[in-house]
């Protein structure tokens, strides 16, 4: 099984979106989480979001080993995807 460190973007827009200061949830259904970019003067209160329950959101149903999440394969192929998919993002934003 693959790790996923949980102070890794991944984990964080995956398990506790609240706690980023950088993004802010604006949608997520069972299948994905949509998030926006906060930018210089954007205040996450401006941006409705209800958050629902998804067992794929729920880091009580993942293992913890130390500072990593570990998952079933499939849990953990969609977190790397979506961990890429950052990845890229801060690519882009960084030029």
């Amino acid at each position: 099984m693959k790790k996923l460190p949980a102070a890794s973007a991944a984990a964080l827009i995956n398990f506790y979106p609240e706690t980023m200061t950088r993004f802010t949830p604006v949608y997520d259904n069972n299948n994905y989480r949509i998030v926006r970019v906060l930018y210089e003067g954007d205040k996450k209160e401006d941006y409705a979001w209800e958050r629902g329950y998804s067992s794929y959101y729920d880091p009580s149903l993942f293992i913890r080993e130390g500072d990593y999440f570990v998952g079933t394969a499939e849990s953990v192929r969609k977190i790397t995807e979506a961990a890429k998919i950052i990845q890229d993002m801060d690519s882009i934003m960084a030029k």
